[in-house]
């Protein structure tokens, strides 16, 4: 029988922009001293990967090994091939921005875990120029900041309340919401849609005030909620 995955933690003992600190001045020590040891990071409790220029894992800790890949390893392939499918396009787009010439970048979204968990994560990329090395051009960062379904703002409304708030919606609306799961921006959304993206985010704006909720991740949440639980399908 196949090990389960663990549940990842969402408690931690350093802030995330302390560990975030921590772990870049370790890898640029670890350069400095010319790669003499080991590049050792699997004190910290965030999950770090880096990347190649071709988006290639070349280094993992073990918090990554860990909690993505229940203790397999992912170096010298693509982090996509081991992503469940709604997490392709995040990590894909994003490591696009870094490549195209963004410094660094740090998103909330969310991810469902093979056990069947759903949590918020926050993840941060940067650049590593400083490291002049085709091999390690991409640090990622992400820990779990608190599963789906344990904010206030999620239980302000049940889910067939919400069910009835998307059900009322006209075809644009609920294409909204669908672009926002599948992590579209908010341009891309509104050329899907034939609108400016101020439109787009005044209806958004709207579908938040009738789902009761105060951030447009949470939009995400209980979509994924609804689906979970069988009240609709991806195809909604």
């Amino acid at each position: 029988m196949q090990n389960q995955p663990p549940d990842v933690p969402i408690h931690y003992q350093s802030s995330f922009d302390e560990e975030k600190a921590s772990i870049l001045a370790a890898v640029f020590e670890w350069h400095h001293s010319e790669h003499s040891q080991p590049l050792g990071l699997d004190s910290f409790e965030s999950m770090v990967a880096i990347k190649n220029l071709s988006r290639v894992i070349t280094f993992e800790n073990a918090a990554f090994r860990r909690y993505m890949l229940n203790e397999k390893s992912a170096v010298g392939s693509t982090l996509d091939s081991h992503f469940l499918p709604h997490l392709v396009k995040t990590s894909t787009d994003s490591d696009r921005l870094i490549l195209d010439g963004v410094m660094n970048i740090e998103i909330e979204h969310l991810c469902r875990w093979e056990n069947g968990r759903t949590v918020t994560m926050r993840t941060f990329k940067r650049r590593l120029d400083e490291l002049k090395s085709p091999n390690y051009a991409i640090i990622v960062i992400s820990r779990a900041k608190e599963f789906v379904g344990s904010t206030e703002a999620e239980k302000r409304k049940s889910l067939n309340e919400v069910l009835s708030v998307l059900l009322g919606m006209d075809e644009t609306d609920r294409t909204i919401c669908r672009g926002y799961v599948m992590g579209d921006s908010t341009k891309e959304i509104a050329s899907r849609v034939g609108l400016t993206t101020k439109a787009v985010e005044n209806r958004r704006h709207k579908i938040m005030d009738l789902m009761g909720v105060q951030k447009p991740i949470d939009i995400v949440k209980l979509m994924v909620r609804l689906e979970e639980n069988g009240l609709i399908d991806d195809q909604f």
